[in-house]
Protein backbone atom coordinates (compact mmCIF):
# COMPACT_ATOMS: atom_id res chain seq x y z
CA UNK A 1 0.00 0.00 0.00
CA UNK A 2 2.77 2.41 0.81
CA UNK A 3 4.55 1.93 -2.54
CA UNK A 4 1.12 2.49 -4.27
CA UNK A 5 0.99 5.82 -2.59
CA UNK A 6 4.55 6.86 -3.48
CA UNK A 7 3.68 6.33 -7.03
CA UNK A 8 0.33 8.28 -6.48
CA UNK A 9 1.90 11.27 -5.48
CA UNK A 10 4.68 11.05 -8.37
CA UNK A 11 2.36 10.98 -10.57
CA UNK A 12 0.47 13.74 -8.84
CA UNK A 13 3.96 15.74 -9.21
CA UNK A 14 4.72 14.47 -12.71
CA UNK A 15 1.16 16.18 -13.81
CA UNK A 16 2.09 19.24 -12.03
CA UNK A 17 5.22 19.51 -13.78
CA UNK A 18 3.58 18.90 -17.17
CA UNK A 19 1.55 21.10 -16.78
CA UNK A 20 3.75 24.38 -15.35
CA UNK A 21 6.41 23.32 -18.18
CA UNK A 22 4.25 22.74 -21.00
CA UNK A 23 5.80 25.35 -23.14
CA UNK A 24 9.52 24.06 -22.91
CA UNK A 25 8.24 20.67 -23.27
CA UNK A 26 6.51 20.90 -26.16
CA UNK A 27 10.01 22.73 -27.73
CA UNK A 28 12.40 20.34 -26.11
CA UNK A 29 11.04 17.75 -23.15
CA UNK A 30 13.05 14.76 -23.13
CA UNK A 31 12.82 11.33 -20.96
CA UNK A 32 16.50 10.67 -19.84
CA UNK A 33 17.39 7.36 -18.50
CA UNK A 34 20.45 7.55 -15.86
CA UNK A 35 22.67 4.98 -14.55
CA UNK A 36 24.48 5.28 -11.71
CA UNK A 37 27.78 3.26 -10.05
CA UNK A 38 27.67 2.41 -6.73
CA UNK A 39 30.37 0.00 -4.69
CA UNK A 40 31.37 -0.81 -8.48
CA UNK A 41 28.14 -1.81 -9.39
CA UNK A 42 26.27 -0.50 -12.40
CA UNK A 43 22.45 0.71 -10.91
CA UNK A 44 19.56 1.69 -12.94
CA UNK A 45 18.55 3.16 -15.42
CA UNK A 46 16.73 5.91 -13.57
CA UNK A 47 14.25 7.54 -15.54
CA UNK A 48 13.63 11.75 -15.39
CA UNK A 49 11.29 13.97 -17.09
CA UNK A 50 13.58 16.97 -17.86
CA UNK A 51 13.38 20.32 -19.48
CA UNK A 52 15.17 23.66 -19.84
CA UNK A 53 13.25 26.46 -18.91
CA UNK A 54 13.36 30.16 -20.02
CA UNK A 55 16.33 31.22 -18.35
CA UNK A 56 18.12 28.44 -19.50
CA UNK A 57 18.08 26.50 -16.34
CA UNK A 58 17.84 22.91 -16.37
CA UNK A 59 14.88 21.18 -14.46
CA UNK A 60 13.94 17.60 -14.27
CA UNK A 61 11.19 15.68 -12.13
CA UNK A 62 12.17 11.78 -11.29
CA UNK A 63 9.75 9.53 -12.77
CA UNK A 64 11.53 6.52 -11.56
CA UNK A 65 11.24 2.71 -12.97
CA UNK A 66 7.84 2.31 -13.06
CA UNK A 67 6.78 1.16 -16.65
CA UNK A 68 3.25 2.58 -16.60
CA UNK A 69 4.19 5.80 -15.86
CA UNK A 70 7.15 6.34 -17.82
CA UNK A 71 4.75 5.01 -20.61
CA UNK A 72 1.74 7.56 -19.69
CA UNK A 73 4.32 10.50 -19.33
CA UNK A 74 5.84 9.40 -22.80
CA UNK A 75 2.62 9.58 -24.47
CA UNK A 76 1.54 12.87 -22.93
CA UNK A 77 5.29 14.45 -23.79
CA UNK A 78 4.54 13.04 -27.41
CA UNK A 79 1.01 14.65 -27.24
CA UNK A 80 2.58 18.17 -26.72
CA UNK A 81 5.30 17.79 -29.12
CA UNK A 82 2.82 16.37 -32.15
CA UNK A 83 2.15 20.05 -33.65
CA UNK A 84 5.76 21.20 -33.70
CA UNK A 85 6.53 17.71 -35.07
CA UNK A 86 4.23 18.16 -37.53
CA UNK A 87 5.15 21.81 -38.30
CA UNK A 88 8.72 20.54 -38.85
CA UNK A 89 7.53 17.83 -41.25
CA UNK A 90 5.33 19.85 -43.26
CA UNK A 91 7.92 22.42 -44.12
CA UNK A 92 11.12 19.45 -44.64
CA UNK A 93 7.87 18.35 -47.32
CA UNK A 94 7.80 21.95 -48.73
CA UNK A 95 11.44 22.11 -49.04
CA UNK A 96 12.03 18.94 -51.07
CA UNK A 97 8.99 20.48 -53.16
CA UNK A 98 10.77 23.63 -53.83
CA UNK A 99 14.22 22.23 -54.94
CA UNK A 100 12.35 19.55 -57.09
CA UNK A 101 10.73 22.03 -59.32
CA UNK A 102 13.70 24.41 -59.01
CA UNK A 103 15.22 21.04 -60.78
CA UNK A 104 12.29 20.38 -63.11
CA UNK A 105 12.47 24.44 -64.13
CA UNK A 106 16.42 23.99 -65.03
CA UNK A 107 15.66 20.76 -67.10
CA UNK A 108 13.06 22.51 -68.64
CA UNK A 109 14.82 25.30 -69.40
CA UNK A 110 17.86 23.95 -71.09
CA UNK A 111 15.11 21.90 -72.98
CA UNK A 112 13.57 24.64 -74.25
CA UNK A 113 17.19 25.79 -75.15
CA UNK A 114 17.88 23.06 -77.77
CA UNK A 115 14.99 24.11 -79.73
CA UNK A 116 15.47 27.72 -79.53
CA UNK A 117 12.78 29.03 -77.23
CA UNK A 118 13.41 30.50 -73.11
CA UNK A 119 10.51 30.85 -70.52
CA UNK A 120 10.07 33.58 -68.77
CA UNK A 121 7.12 33.46 -65.77
CA UNK A 122 4.86 31.16 -66.60
CA UNK A 123 5.18 32.36 -70.94
CA UNK A 124 7.24 30.21 -73.13
CA UNK A 125 8.92 32.62 -75.97
CA UNK A 126 11.28 32.21 -78.67
CA UNK A 127 14.78 34.05 -78.81
CA UNK A 128 15.24 37.23 -80.24
CA UNK A 129 18.14 37.53 -82.01
CA UNK A 130 18.13 41.10 -83.47
CA UNK A 131 21.65 42.64 -84.16
CA UNK A 132 22.57 45.00 -81.12
CA UNK A 133 22.98 48.12 -83.76
CA UNK A 134 18.97 47.78 -84.42
CA UNK A 135 17.95 48.45 -80.53
CA UNK A 136 16.70 51.90 -79.27
CA UNK A 137 18.82 54.03 -77.25
CA UNK A 138 17.07 55.72 -74.45
CA UNK A 139 17.29 59.56 -74.45
CA UNK A 140 17.67 61.50 -71.45
CA UNK A 141 13.50 62.37 -71.22
CA UNK A 142 12.86 58.85 -72.19
CA UNK A 143 12.80 58.74 -76.22
CA UNK A 144 12.73 55.27 -78.13
CA UNK A 145 13.14 57.44 -81.39
CA UNK A 146 17.30 57.56 -81.53
CA UNK A 147 18.66 54.21 -82.93
CA UNK A 148 22.10 53.49 -81.01
CA UNK A 149 24.83 54.14 -83.89
CA UNK A 150 27.31 51.28 -82.68
CA UNK A 151 28.32 50.59 -86.59
CA UNK A 152 31.69 50.65 -86.68
CA UNK A 153 33.30 52.87 -89.08
CA UNK A 154 34.59 51.73 -92.72
CA UNK A 155 38.55 52.49 -91.05
CA UNK A 156 38.11 50.26 -87.92
CA UNK A 157 36.56 47.58 -89.75
CA UNK A 158 38.90 47.50 -92.25
CA UNK A 159 41.21 47.83 -89.43
CA UNK A 160 40.04 44.66 -87.57
CA UNK A 161 39.90 42.47 -90.61
CA UNK A 162 43.39 42.80 -91.27
CA UNK A 163 44.64 42.26 -87.71
CA UNK A 164 42.21 38.60 -88.11
CA UNK A 165 43.29 37.47 -91.51
CA UNK A 166 45.71 34.95 -90.94
CA UNK A 167 46.67 34.67 -94.77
Amino acid sequence: MEILRIVDQRRQAVDAFLRTHAEPLARQGVIVGKWRKRNGRRLGPYFFLAVRDAEGRQRAIYLGRDAELIGDVKKALSALQAPRRQRQAIAAVRKSLRSGLAAAKRQLDAELAEVGLRRKGMEIRRLVTRPLFDRPILGAGGSHRRMASIRPTRRKAAAERSEHSWN
